[in-house]
């Protein structure tokens, strides 16, 4: 009986993918337009880092894109990369980002100290990474008017827990 039954399961699994079909045309090879700019050693002693993008990337393209950055402190080995914005090696400083496009696209880097001043010592980074990724679909949501809480106390009495 078990072999019968394992002999139908292998049958019944075999026409399963045999009347698989693909439908469509295939899609077009590639990685997805992701941009990666990489730049060489930079030092800042007084609290900020500017790296600056070719004019390709627009506002239009910084507003509809997951932008990321890694860096190399030079106080690491070369395999190490932290990202953008987080706390810096040994936790001495933290790093923020601001992107901007005034006319000439830039990435601003802010190297301040865990309590939120700058951080005056200098810190070189010796290698710097910004990866662009443009979104394929954008869809604007936003929150219904009966799902906006004013307090605590009105959205824990809307879903029934009561601390």
């Amino acid at each position: 009986m078990k072999k019968y039954l394992l002999t139908l399961f292998c049958i019944s699994i075999a026409v399963l993918f045999s009347q698989c079909k693909k439908e469509g045309d295939a899609g077009k090879d590639g990685n997805a337009n992701v941009m990666i700019y990489t730049f060489g050693p930079k030092t800042s002693s007084g609290g900020t880092i500017n790296y600056n993008l070719p004019a390709e990337v627009t506002q239009a393209r910084l507003d509809s894109s997951v932008l990321l950055a890694y860096y190399n402190p030079s106080t690491e080995l070369p395999e190490v990369w932290y990202s953008v914005p987080g706390m810096g090696s040994g936790g001495l400083y933290h790093v923020r980002s601001f992107w901007y496009n005034t006319g000439n696209p830039f990435l601003g880097v802010r190297i301040m100290t865990p309590a939120g001043a700058v951080y005056n010592a200098a810190v070189t980074f010796t290698k710097f990474r910004i990866v662009i990724i443009p979104a394929s679909q954008i869809t604007a949501l936003s929150i219904r008017p009966e799902e906006q809480y004013p307090d605590y106390q009105t959205l824990m009495d809307k879903i029934g827990r009561n601390d």
